[in-house]
């Protein structure tokens, strides 16, 4: 109970500073529609996602906080068609994972594709899927590229996230090891796309100095609904496979 007290009395201002952006009437509205269509693709798009064995490279895919990888079908559709396969861990539903269990599921994920196709896969996670995959990455030294996407890293958003987390879980673990923001190891194999329209994680609690790439998210069209944080990894889209690519071919080159 006094490590539950304490973890609120430490972590309440920032708590109340995101709820206070994320509980913004003009946020919420900013938010609604890529949400509504991301939860009607769901239930409209064809799940065809996991069925093309043939695909490569693979893209193991962790969902922002409360998602469930369903909502990310369009995402996976347009990967898809350009010949990439974009997959979740086995049995994962919605992402309110622990740290802990988020690690060890991606983990397994990560070993059953290598062993699986005998390649090494991708990793792209959304929001909290990318703080899940700062905390896997030193146990796979040999994933060579990483992709986040308006992720909290720093601040009142993974402050929040993280109180939260470690009281619905009961336990008190770290998203990842602090240490990991200035690895140049792990940098050079980070992608982080931030956006500046984005009132749930800021780009300044996003972005991550030092690492591979920076992709700012610009406004597409007016108004463009995937341009929010629930949207963000769709309409970066054209970006993400751009990236995939280039990181296929510097591996053909090495």
């Amino acid at each position: 109970m006094q490590e539950v007290l304490r973890l609120v009395a430490r972590d309440f201002r920032h708590v109340t500073a995101e709820v206070g952006r994320i509980g913004n009437l003009w946020n919420i509205a900013r938010e609604l529609p890529a949400a509504t269509a991301m939860f009607l693709d769901s239930l409209l798009i064809d799940d065809e996602v996991g069925t093309e064995e043939a695909l490569t490279p693979h893209v193991i895919f962790m969902p922002g906080f409360f998602a469930r990888f369903e909502y990310y079908l369009r995402l996976g559709a347009y990967l898809r068609e350009n010949g990439v396969k974009l997959i979740i861990p086995t049995n994962l539903r919605r992402n309110t994972l622990g740290w802990r269990e988020s690690h060890e599921l991606l983990s397994r994920a990560i070993k059953v594709d290598e062993d699986a196709t005998g390649a090494v896969p991708i990793l792209m996670g959304h929001s909290k899927g990318g703080a899940d995959i700062l905390g896997t990455l030193p146990d796979h030294p040999e994933i060579e590229l990483a992709i986040f996407a308006s992720s909290p890293l720093r601040g009142a958003s993974l402050r929040a996230l993280n109180l939260y987390l470690s009281l619905a879980s009961g336990e008190h673990n770290l998203p990842f090891d602090p240490s990991s923001l200035t690895d140049p190891t792990l940098l050079a194999k980070i992608v982080v796309a931030v956006s500046d329209y984005d009132p749930v994680v800021p780009a300044r609690e996003a972005e991550l100095e030092g690492a591979r790439h920076t992709i700012k998210a610009e406004k597409k069209s007016w108004p463009d609904m995937w341009h929010s944080h629930t949207g963000i990894a769709y309409h970066i889209r054209e970006q993400v496979l751009a990236t995939i690519r280039e990181n296929q071919a510097r591996a053909h080159a090495a």
